[in-house]
C-alpha cells in the first residue's frame, strides 16, 4: 500500500508536464489487466508439462502484460513498458496502467532527477528521455529508475556489456553468461520477482529458472503477442533450454501461434553471446 501512495504521489507531481498517448494508439476496448497470471494458471496441465523437471522455481505472484492491453496499441514498440509492468506485479496490489507509467515516468525531469542519484557519472552523455522520440521506447534503465522512485531496491545488470539505448549508458555491474547463470538461478531461489531483460531491441521478463547439469532452463514471459489473440492462459509463456555457453538448445512455446513477432524468441539462439540489459529487483 505504501508503495501505492508512492506512485500517486510521483504521478501528481511529474505526469501534468509531461507528454500522453496519442490519440491514435488508444482502443475502444479497454483489457484491464495482462493476459494471465502465474498462481492461476500453475495447476494447469498444460502449463505443468512446460515446466515440469526444467523449471525448478517460479515468481508465482506474477502477471504477465502484453501488447494491446489496457485500450493502448503498443504493437511493435511498447515492450519494455509491458516489461516494467510485469516486473511490478510482484510488489504493487494494483499496478500502473500503461498510460499511466508512460506519461508519469517517460519524461527528461524525473529521469534527470533520478540519474543524478543513482548515476552522476551519466552528465557527460547524450541521451533521449522517451517523451522526445517517436517511437516512445522505454529500457530497463528506466524500469530501474521506476523502481528506485517507489522504494524497490534493484540491480542493473550488464550481460557481456551495456546494450544500445537511447538513455543514458549506466549500470551496476557487468557480468558474463557463465555469473548470469549463477545469478539468475539464485534470484528465484530465494524467491525473486520477474528479472527485466533487454537486447536493445526486444524486451521481456524471466519468470522463472532451474538446472540440469550444465544447461540452465528459463520460463520466459514475452510481451510479444498478435493483437488478434485467443484467451489461452499460456499465452506468451515458453521456456528456453540453454548451453553451458548460453546458446540456444531448445525451445518449447506452446501458443506461438498468437506470437506477433518471432525475433523476439529467436534472440534466445544466441543468448550468451548478445549483450543485455537486465534488471534483477530485490
Amino acid at each position: 500500500m505504501k508503495k501505492l501512495f508512492l506512485f500517486l504521489f510521483i504521478l501528481q507531481a511529474y505526469g501534468a508536464d509531461y507528454s500522453t498517448i496519442r490519440d491514435e494508439l488508444l482502443l475502444a476496448d479497454d483489457q484491464a489487466h495482462g493476459v494471465t497470471r502465474l498462481n492461476q494458471v500453475s495447476g494447469n496441465k498444460d502449463f505443468r508439462q512446460l515446466v515440469d523437471g526444467k523449471i525448478w522455481f517460479l515468481s508465482y505472484g506474477t502477471e504477465l502484460y502484453a501488447y494491446a492491453s489496457e485500450s493502448v496499441d503498443d504493437t511493435s514498440w511498447g515492450c519494455a513498458w509491458r516489461a516494467i509492468q510485469t516486473t511490478l506485479t510482484a510488489y504493487l496490489r494494483g499496478v500502473p496502467t500503461f498510460k499511466e507509467l508512460y506519461e508519469t515516468y517517460g519524461g527528461r525531469p524525473f529521469m534527470q532527477e533520478q540519474l543524478d542519484e543513482l548515476y552522476p557519472e551519466y552528465k557527460d552523455q547524450q541521451w533521449l528521455a522517451p517523451h522526445e522520440t517517436w517511437n516512445m521506447w522505454s529500457d530497463p534503465v528506466i524500469g530501474k529508475m521506476i523502481l528506485h522512485s517507489l522504494g524497490i531496491p534493484s540491480t542493473l545488470v550488464s550481460l557481456n556489456g551495456i546494450a544500445p539505448s537511447k538513455s543514458p549508458k549506466v549500470t551496476d555491474v557487468t557480468i558474463d553468461y557463465k555469473t548470469f547463470r549463477r545469478l539468475v538461478l539464485q534470484h528465484f531461489r530465494k524467491g525473486g520477482s520477474p528479472v527485466m531483460i533487454d537486447n536493445s531491441s526486444y524486451a521481456m521478463n524471466i519468470l522463472g529458472a532451474g538446472k540440469w547439469g550444465n544447461h540452465l532452463y528459463l520460463l520466459i514471459g514475452d510481451p510479444h503477442l498478435n493483437f488478434e489473440r485467443d484467451a489461452n492462459p499460456l499465452n506468451g509463456l515458453y521456456v528456453v533450454e540453454l548451453d553451458r555457453d548460453g546458446a540456444l538448445v531448445e525451445l518449447v512455446y506452446p501458443m506461438i501461434k498468437n506470437h506477433f513477432d518471432p525475433e523476439s524468441y529467436r534472440a534466445f539462439n544466441t543468448f550468451g553471446n548478445q549483450n543485455w540489459n537486465l534488471l534483477f529487483a530485490e
